[in-house]
C-alpha cells in the first residue's frame, strides 16, 4: 500500500522545527541585547516616563487645592467667624461634594481633606485605589500631622507614614482650618505596573516609600540618586533614578530581572549558538530539497491535467493524462486530480442556470414593451382627441395630447433605468387625467410623499401599474375614484435605509381568490392573461432587489385595494449620456 502524506503534515512538521531552533536564538540573542541595553532603556524611557506622569499628577493635584484655597465659596464661608452649628454643617457639606467630585478623577490612591481643628472635626473623599491604612486610619493621621498648626496661613508640604505606606501632604491652613491633599507614594501606578516592576521614593539619602511585592537593596536605591547618570544594578534588580517635583526626594524605578541575563558569560551558551545555526541551516536546506521533491513535480503534472480539461471545455474528446506521476503522493494534489471533471460538470451547468436567467429576463422584458405598447389604449384615445375636436372641445384635446406625449415619452425609456420617485409620481398625475378626459369619470389623485423619499430611485411604472389596476377596476356609474399614494424614508431593524411606499384606493378591494396568488413568493416569470402588469412589476423587483425588496396586497378594513413595497433606499443617478 502506497504512503499518503498531507503536504500540512510535512510541512507542519519541519515549519515546527524550524520555529523551534529559531525562536531558541532568538531568545538568546534577544536576551543578550536586552541585558546589555537594560540600564539606558530604563533610565531614558520608563524612569523619565513615570516621573513625568507623577509630576503632572502632582501639579493637578495642587491646582486643585490651590483653586479652593482660593476661591471655592463652602470653603471662604467656613472661615468666617461666629458661623453657627447649620450654617458650619451646611458649607462643609457642599464643600465635600467638591471634595468627593475632585477624588473620583483620580487614577492613583490619593484623596483631599478638610479639618477644622476648632470643631476637630475631619471630611475627606479618597480615590477608590486600594490602601494597606483604611480611610479612618488616614484620617487619624492626618489629624496628628496638622496638630500644632496656628490661626496664620500657612503653606504645608510634608511627608508622613501611615500602615506602612508613604504619603506626601500638600495644603493650605489658614484660621484653624485646613484644606489639602494626599498621594500615597507606595501605591503610585501600581495597576500599571507588572510584577517586577515597581517605583521607590529616596528622600535624603533614605528608601522613605516603595511599591510593596519586591525586596529591594535600599542602599543601592538610594545610591543610583547620587550617581551621575541615575542608574545602577545591584543583584538582580535594575534601578533608575530621576528628580521630581517634590521638594527633598526623587523618584526611583527599579525592575527584577532573572539569571538568563548573565548567560553571555556561560562557555555552554556559545557553544549552543553555533550548533543551533548548524542545525537551523541542515534545516532550511533538507527543507528546500523536500520541497523541490514533493511539490514541483506534483505541480508539473497538475498542470498537464489543467491543459486536458481546458482541451475539454473547448468540447474536444476527452483525452487521456501521458503525465508521470509524482514519487510522493501528496493528498490535496491527488484530490484536486480526482475532481477535475466534476468541476467541469459544474462549469456546465453553471452556464446553462445563466442561460435560463438570461431568458427569463428577456421575457420579462419583452412582456415590458408589450405593456408600453398597449395599442388598444392608444387608439382609444385617438378616438377621444378626434371627438373633442368635432365637439369643439380643443382645449381639453390639447390637454390630452399633452398627457399622452408626456406618458409615452415615459414609458419608453431604458428597462434598466431606475427614475426618481418625483418623476414616476408626475407620470401618474398624467395618466390620471387621460383617463379623466378620456373616461369622463373623476379621479382623486392624493401624493403624500415625502421630499427625502422623491430624490430615491424607483423602477418605472411600479406605482403606476397599480394606480392603472385601480383606474381599470372602479364602478364608473356615478362612483368618483380616491387613490393615495404614500411614500416615506424609514429605517430597518439593522439600520438599514428604505423607501415605503403604499398605493390604496376606495375601490371594491382584490378578489379573495386573487390575494393568495398575488402574494406568493416571486421564483420564476411566467407568461398569464391576468394581472400581467402586476406580474411584471414583481419579477422586475426580484430581478433588481432579490429579497431585499418586499411587496404586499391586501385589502383595507373600510374597504379598498392596498398595495405596500418596501424597497432599498437608492439614490437615483441618471444613466443618461
Amino acid at each position: 500500500m502506497k504512503r499518503t502524506w498531507s503536504f500540512k503534515q510535512v510541512q507542519g512538521i519541519l515549519w515546527a522545527v524550524m520555529i523551534v531552533a529559531l525562536a531558541a536564538i532568538m531568545t538568546i540573542l534577544s536576551t543578550i541585547f536586552y541585558r546589555n541595553s537594560r540600564q539606558e532603556y530604563l533610565h531614558t524611557s520608563l524612569t523619565e516616563n513615570y516621573s513625568s506622569d507623577f509630576d503632572q499628577d502632582a501639579e493637578s493635584l495642587k491646582k486643585a487645592v490651590d483653586s479652593i484655597y482660593i476661591s471655592n465659596a463652602s470653603y471662604h464661608r467656613l472661615l468666617r467667624p461666629g458661623l453657627s452649628e447649620f450654617e458650619w454643617i451646611g458649607a462643609a457639606y457642599h464643600l465635600q461634594n467638591t471634595l468627593e467630585s475632585a477624588a473620583r478623577s483620580l487614577d492613583f490612591m490619593g484623596g483631599f481633606f478638610v479639618y477644622d481643628a476648632g470643631r476637630d472635626s475631619m471630611r475627606s473623599e479618597y480615590s477608590a485605589y486600594p490602601a494597606a491604612a483604611q480611610d479612618w486610619q488616614l484620617n487619624q493621621t492626618l489629624r496628628g500631622e496638622l496638630t500644632g498648626l496656628t490661626g496664620r496661613k500657612e503653606n504645608i508640604k510634608d511627608y508622613f507614614l501611615c500602615g506602612q505606606e508613604g504619603y506626601y501632604l500638600y495644603g493650605w491652613h489658614a484660621q484653624n482650618i485646613t484644606i489639602g491633599c494626599i498621594v500615597n507614594l507606595s501605591r503610585y501606578n501600581q495597576e500599571k505596573l507588572d510584577t517586577t516592576q515597581g517605583l521607590a521614593f529616596v528622600r535624603d539619602g533614605q528608601m522613605f516609600a516603595h511599591t510593596p511585592g519586591i525586596d529591594l537593596d535600599e542602599t543601592a536605591a538610594a545610591q543610583c540618586v547620587e550617581k551621575a547618570d541615575g542608574a545602577i544594578e545591584a543583584g538582580d534588580i535594575t534601578y533608575s533614578a530621576k528628580p521630581i517635583s517634590l521638594p527633598d526626594i526623587q523618584l526611583v524605578f527599579f525592575q527584577q530581572s532573572d539569571g538568563r541575563a548573565r548567560l553571555w558569560k556561560q562557555t555552554d551558551f556559545w557553544v549552543f549558538l553555533l550548533l543551533s545555526a548548524m542545525v537551523i541551516v541542515a534545516v532550511m536546506y533538507s527543507f528546500n530539497r523536500l520541497i523541490q521533491w514533493s511539490m514541483f513535480t506534483p505541480v508539473m503534472h497538475l498542470a498537464k491535467r489543467l491543459q486536458t480539461m481546458k482541451t475539454m471545455k473547448a468540447g474536444e474528446d476527452k483525452q487521456q493524462d501521458s503525465a508521470q506521476p509524482s514519487r510522493i503522493h501528496i493528498a490535496e494534489i491527488d484530490r484536486i486530480n480526482e475532481q477535475m471533471n466534476a468541476m467541469l460538470d459544474e462549469i456546465h451547468s453553471l452556464q446553462d442556470r445563466q442561460y435560463q436567467e438570461k431568458m427569463r429576463a428577456d421575457h420579462a422584458q419583452l412582456q415590458y414593451y408589450q405593456l408600453q405598447i398597449n395599442p388598444h389604449f392608444y387608439l382609444n384615445c385617438m378616438n377621444t382627441v378626434s371627438t373633442l375636436i368635432e365637439d369643439g372641445r380643443t382645449a381639453e384635446a390639447r390637454d390630452l395630447i399633452y398627457a399622452l406625449s408626456s406618458h409615452f415619452r415615459y414609458v419608453f425609456r431604458d428597462r434598466k433605468t431606475l427614475v426618481p420617485l418625483a418623476e414616476e409620481m408626475k407620470e401618474v398625475r398624467d395618466y390620471c387625467n387621460i383617463y379623466t378626459i378620456k373616461g369622463g369619470f373623476p379621479i382623486l389623485l392624493e401624493g403624500k410623499v415625502s421630499a427625502e423619499a422623491e430624490k430615491t430611485g424607483v423602477p418605472i411604472l411600479a406605482i403606476e401599474t397599480f394606480v392603472e389596476n385601480s383606474i381599470k377596476h372602479v364602478k364608473k356609474n356615478g362612483f368618483i375614484l380616491r387613490i393615495i399614494v404614500q411614500a416615506e424614508c424609514v429605517q430597518d431593524e439593522e439600520g438599514k435605509n428604505l423607501t415605503r411606499i403604499r398605493i390604496s384606493d376606495n375601490g371594491a378591494g382584490y378578489p379573495e381568490n386573487v390575494l393568495a396568488d398575488l402574494n406568493r413568493e416571486v421564483t420564476d416569470f411566467a407568461y398569464s392573461s391576468q394581472h400581467v402588469g402586476i406580474d411584471n412589476v414583481r419579477y422586475r423587483l426580484s430581478l433588481l432587489y432579490g429579497d431585499r425588496a418586499k411587496i404586499y396586497f391586501y385589502n383595507a378594513p373600510f374597504g379598498g385595494a392596498v398595495t405596500e413595497m418596501t424597497l432599498p433606499e437608492t439614490e437615483y443617478e441618471s444613466s443618461d449620456c
